[in-house]
């Protein structure tokens, strides 16, 4: 009877120590993932506003060649108009 008080008691006592260290191994665990949150959130933070600036550069491109384009037509029709000019002060002889 003594043998199996032992026993039992002793089985007890490893459960509560394996017990104590799952407890702490969980809430070693819970603290990474806390920080595993952390920066996944700061991660997506970081990424939302660089795409924000994608956007933005993007745009701003687009309006900087419509420009461009604009002033490239204006342009050519500048020469065309001259080159019309050219064409006929040749043929009046002027």
């Amino acid at each position: 009877m003594e043998k199996n008080i032992r026993l039992l008691t002793d089985g007890y006592k490893k459960l509560q120590d394996k017990f104590s260290r799952l407890q702490e191994e969980t809430k070693m665990k819970n603290q990474n993932i806390e920080v595993v949150n952390d920066d996944l959130l700061s991660l997506q933070i970081e990424n939302n506003l660089l795409n924000k600036k994608v956007e933005d550069l993007t745009l701003e491109r687009e309006k900087l060649i419509q420009r461009w384009m604009n002033k490239v037509s204006k342009d050519a029709e500048v020469l065309n108009d001259a080159n019309k000019v050219l064409e006929l002060n040749r043929k009046t002889g002027k």
